[in-house]
């Protein structure tokens, strides 16, 4: 769901004002507004009521909802609206206007030589709120500037607006403009795309869909909630039923190009900054995936950094060496 504004509401401008503030997040509740900035919760004055928002949403009374906004400005936020014991909550992800790039995001080398790849699959990994969106869309973008392509994309909702010169960008808002994930993918592979990205593989069907479109030709990258490489080849295994599992373990290794998983430090300078695991899917890590040996695959990556894998523990000490990176969040 999108919605505009001609003149500028309340909500506009709260959310304005938190922008330019160096918020990534704002917390609207009847007890009280927050901006998290860097990581941490910081309370704000504020008298926007809840019919404001109502009133520049255009919506009616909603008890549970999740959508997609853009200001008079063209700025876009990804809201969450909840009923609760304490009466309507809102959260609002402040979506940054300018477009990522792989650079800006540090991202090591090999998930951008991942990406040039004709086909195969690449997999982000990270918790909630760590940037699996923006290292997507900046890998993404990388591709593309080097090969104008045809991308689709997947999302619930659509968070960053796609764009490069020569390039097509199919965007879609998974609820909206189609039903599910997987009837996404079933789709997009109708429309004749070089590039599936999917926000989540959260279920089975999502990951049958995704896995098949590796398969036949496309390069498909996608998001997953684990902590670890290891944790994330067993996060897709384990949605299929354990009759299917040795067939699917042939498939990802088959199709894996590699797994970087992300989680955000805070640094020295109060602000946040990303740590990576990097899994490339060599001979080694294929056959352990394979072979059902995928808890074999930490000591892997520990012993092969020669050849692009970065472990976390790796990542972690080099940043505290470097005294500018603290303290996980």
């Amino acid at each position: 769901m999108h919605a505009s504004i001609v003149n500028e509401s309340p909500l506009e401008t709260a959310l304005r004002d938190a922008r330019k503030g160096g918020a990534s997040d704002w917390h609207w509740g009847e007890k009280g507004v927050f901006w998290r900035v860097n990581g941490d919760l910081i309370p704000q004055k504020s008298g926007l009521s809840w019919q404001f928002i109502l009133d520049a949403l255009a919506l009616p009374d909603v008890n549970d909802l999740d959508m997609a906004w853009q200001d008079s400005l063209g700025e876009r936020y990804r809201l969450q609206i909840a009923r609760t014991t304490d009466g309507i909550q809102v959260t609002a992800r402040i979506i940054q206007t300018e477009l990522p790039n792989v650079d800006a995001c540090e991202i090591p080398q090999a998930p951008r030589d991942w990406m040039q790849q004709p086909h195969g699959l690449v997999l982000i990994a990270g918790a909630t709120g760590s940037g699996k969106s923006t290292s997507m869309s900046a890998l993404i973008l990388e591709r593309v500037r080097k090969h104008p392509q045809h991308v689709v994309t997947l999302e619930d909702p659509v968070e960053f607006a796609l764009s490069a010169s020569g390039s097509r960008f199919t965007q879609r808002h998974v609820g909206v403009d189609t039903q599910t994930f997987a009837t996404g993918i079933k789709a997009a592979l109708r429309q004749d795309p070089d590039v599936i990205a999917i926000g989540e593989l959260r279920d089975v069907e999502t990951a049958r869909w995704a896995l098949l479109a590796a398969q036949t030709g496309h390069l498909v990258i996608a998001s997953v909630h684990a902590q670890s490489a290891q944790q994330t080849v067993q996060r897709i295994v384990s949605l299929f039923g354990a009759e299917e599992q040795g067939h699917v373990r042939g498939i990802l290794a088959d199709t894996l190009n590699g797994v970087l998983v992300q989680e955000l430090h805070r640094v020295s300078n109060g602000k946040r900054q990303a740590a990576f695991e990097v899994m490339c899917a060599t001979p080694a890590v294929k056959a352990l995936i394979r072979e059902d040996r995928i808890v074999q695959i930490p000591g892997l990556i520990e012993t092969s950094l020669a050849g692009g894998m970065i472990s976390m523990t790796q990542s972690r000490r080099k940043l505290q060496i470097g005294s500018v990176r603290t303290s996980s969040l």
